[in-house]
Order: structure tokens, then C-alpha cells, then sequence
């Protein structure tokens, strides 16, 4: 299973399925327009292509910045009295202060690239993009794996199509259409390549105005994740692959391709290093490479040429390539990197993703 891979609202009434938003929050409303249903959380963007949602749990709402994953199912908040209060989470979930919060005594764990992580499963509401959720199953986790670390959210919010996780068997699509948030199972993302422009994680069929032309709907392939067969990726006028495995991927910063591909891909700068994977080099030698063509179909071709990311590293800058590789992966992953170029579209009643060229 994929996740993460880093390098490094607010009190609400509900009635009767309406929102009441607080001043601060008046954009986030349930919007209803010849039947469908949708609303949309902001995103708020964090160096290294991290974008973050704020949520609410408990009564009354305590605010956590969480990580939408599209890798993986759970949902999951750092808790009062873990080690992360010592390794570096700045906010912990404290059920005491809850009136509404209720345990289960059931422990759970949920295992990322970047780590694992474990605890005990609880419920309580979840205020998300002005709408209040009851009785959300989630996890308190209480201990992890190279977890913590000065990390600038304090959980994550699995997003995947269905759950495979046995202690999550309701997925929050599903949750949200079982208390009648929206209408289908669909959620879209749409991030923006402006530095420091900040995302829109929509769920619901939402609007279409965010993205330039039609959208080209791609099968999904998985039984749980988000993946799908592409017919081509290009490297300037070389085939990189046919018929390309890719798992869409919102919980990785970067993209990851087969490790031959990645080192071709690599290959036309001039890195100063490679550590597991990435490849790093001095900013003053940044340059436009040959452009990578995703080729959805001959209709649909989209060519990337935005290879580097930058790390501030007190006064020193260090400059990365977005595209790396996993030894045990024989796929691509497309992570937040390729789709800030997309708007993009989670269908899991239809089993399909949409991209479309993304305006911003």
C-alpha cells in the first residue's frame, strides 16, 4: 500500500442537514444544483508540495491540519499522551476535552512508505469543510514509526476507493453518503504549480470551471487503489513505457517510476548526489529538460517540463528532482507533483479517475 512520501473549521450548527458557517468560514456551504451535492474544503499549502486540510474533532471542535491520502483508507489524528508530543507533532487530539467522544477498545494500525502507525480506534464528530459528521470512527494514534518529526500536520485522512483495511471497512466516501453530504462517492482535487498557491479538495460532483477543455476518464484497475493503465509516457521522442501501471497518489510530494526509467529520466542533469532514490543537485544548475508526455489517448496527450523542487535548509537552498524511485515498485506513482498540473477527479461509484487540464 502507498502513502506518504515527505520530504519534509470553527464551530458549526447543524440543521436538518443545512450549515450555519461561522464568519471566518461563510465560503464553506452545501451547494445544491439540479440534485447533486457537494462542498469543498480548502487546502492550505505547505513547502514541499503538501497541501493540508483543517478539520474539527470532538465537541467542542479541536483543529488538526490532516494530510488527504489518496494511498491509503484511514483516518487517524496524533493523540494526547503518544510519543509525538516529544518527536515533534505541535497539536494532540485530547478525548477529555470531548463531550461527544466515545472509545471502542479496538486497537488499529495503518503502515505507509514513510512508516507505521497504531493505536486505539475511537468516534466523535468531525467538522470538515463546514459540515458536521457524527460518530466518525477514527484512530488515536499512540505510537509510530519514523513518525513525528517535525511534521506540519498532526494525521491523515485516507481517501482510497475502497477500504483495505479491516478496521476501517466504511470508507469516508461512503461515511459522507450515509449521512447524506453529498449525493455520489466522488471527490476531486485541484492543487495549483503558482508557489505557494494554496488547493480545493472538493467532494461531491462539484463544478467544472476549474479545469480547461474536456476530461479524459481512465479505469481503475485496482481493487482498492487508485490505479490505472496509461497507454504511453514519453521522454522527449523515447517511449518510456507502454501500457504503464500508475497509482494516483495525493499522499506523496513527489512522483516515483520504475528505477530505470527514473535514472533515464535523470540522466540529462547534472546531480550532485543520490540518496534512496533521490536525486539532488545545486539549484544554480537548474534547467528545462525534455518534457515527459503522459498519453492518456492520441486526444489527450499532456506534457510536463517542471522537474525541481527546493529545500531551505537554514541560509542554503537544495535543489531536487520530482521524479524518484522505490526498489520494491515496478509502477509509477503519480504524487501532488504531476497532478497540480490536473484537475482531478476520484470516481468510486463508476470506478474511473478524470483529468482535465487544470486552471489556476
Amino acid at each position: 500500500m502507498l502513502s506518504i512520501f515527505i520530504l519534509y473549521i470553527l464551530i458549526h450548527q447543524t440543521v436538518s442537514g443545512s450549515v450555519v458557517p461561522s464568519d471566518h468560514q461563510a465560503q464553506h456551504v452545501i451547494v445544491r444544483r439540479n440534485n447533486p451535492i457537494f462542498f469543498t474544503v480548502p487546502l492550505h499549502y505547505r513547502r514541499y508540495n503538501l497541501y493540508l486540510a483543517q478539520v474539527g474533532f470532538g465537541t467542542d471542535p479541536q483543529t488538526f491540519l490532516l494530510l488527504p491520502d489518496s494511498g491509503s483508507s484511514a483516518i487517524w489524528v496524533a493523540s494526547k499522551g503518544s510519543p509525538h508530543e516529544e518527536s515533534g507533532f505541535d497539536k494532540v487530539y485530547d478525548a477529555e476535552l470531548s463531550s461527544t467522544h466515545k472509545t471502542t477498545g479496538i486497537d488499529f494500525s495503518e503502515e505507509y512508505t514513510k512508516g507505521k502507525v497504531g493505536g486505539l480506534l475511537s468516534k466523535d464528530n468531525l467538522l470538515i469543510g463546514g459540515m458536521l459528521l457524527p460518530d466518525v470512527l477514527f484512530g488515536e494514534t499512540i505510537h509510530s514509526e519514523s513518525w513525528g518529526n517535525k511534521e506540519p500536520f498532526q494525521g491523515i485522512i485516507g481517501l482510497q476507493h475502497t477500504s483495505d483495511n479491516s478496521k476501517f471497512p466504511q470508507t469516508f466516501l461512503d461515511t459522507l453518503l450515509a449521512n447524506r453530504m453529498i449525493d455520489r462517492p466522488v471527490f476531486s482535487l485541484n492543487y495549483c504549480r503558482k508557489p505557494g498557491s494554496d488547493g480545493e479538495l472538493t467532494f461531491g460532483r462539484g463544478p467544472d470551471h476549474q479545469f480547461q477543455g474536456n476530461m479524459v476518464f481512465m479505469d481503475v484497475t485496482d481493487k482498492y487503489a487508485w490505479q490505472f493503465t496509461i497507454p504511453r509516457i514519453m521522454f522527449g521522442d523515447e517511449i518510456l513505457c507502454l501500457d504503464c501501471r500508475v497509482v494516483v497518489d495525493s499522499g506523496h510530494s513527489l512522483n516515483s517510476a520504475p528505477e530505470a526509467q527514473t535514472r533515464l529520466i535523470n540522466r540529462q542533469f547534472l546531480f550532485a548526489r543520490e540518496d534512496e532514490g533521490l536525486f539532488y543537485l545545486n539549484c544554480a544548475n537548474k534547467r528545462k529538460g525534455r518534457p515527459i508526455t503522459l498519453v492518456f489517448s492520441e486526444d489527450a496527450q499532456f506534457a510536463l517540463d517542471d522537474y525541481f523542487l527546493e529545500a531551505d535548509y537554514g541560509a542554503h537552498s537544495v535543489c531536487f528532482s520530482a521524479y524518484t524511485f522505490h526498489k520494491a515498485h515496478d509502477f509509477w506513482v503519480f504524487g501532488v507533483d504531476i497532478l497540480q498540473y490536473f484537475s482531478t477527479v476520484f470516481d468510486a461509484e463508476k470506478k474511473r479517475i478524470g483529468f482535465a487540464k487544470r486552471e489556476c
